[in-house]
């Protein structure tokens, strides 16, 4: 039987803290982890996850391509990759600043994976 977990990763504190508080029954059951760090230098190893995703945070990752090569570096063969940018957000990707609109952490660099572990 396959066990899926949910990692996600984010260098604002206080964006963690609400993960942590959404997924705190998973986190007890160690269905789910919530880590502070990089998007440009994910800490897990290669091919830890089937499915990774970033949700509208790329426009704010100085490297945004570096991101995206971690995503894939964690990616198991076949796994997916998500990726959401608004189309307000399409003109700041690469330049590491956030559009114009309400204001936004610079630090947000939120990358969500879910893996399936099986014999684990």
């Amino acid at each position: 039987m396959c066990a899926w977990s949910l990692a996600g990763l984010d260098l604002s504190d206080i964006s963690l803290e609400m993960a942590r508080q959404r997924l705190a029954g998973r986190i007890a059951a160690g269905t789910a982890e919530v880590v502070k760090g990089d998007a440009m230098a994910l800490t897990w190893e290669d091919g830890r996850f089937s499915v990774v995703a970033s949700m509208n945070c790329v426009k704010f990752v100085p490297e945004p391509l570096q991101a995206v090569r971690e995503m894939y570096r964690v990616l198991r063969p076949g796994g997916r990759a998500f990726l959401t940018v608004t189309p307000q957000a399409k003109a700041a990707v690469g330049t590491g600043k956030a559009p114009a609109g309400p204001p936004a952490s610079p630090k947000c660099t939120l990358i969500a994976a879910l893996g399936c572990v099986c014999g684990r």
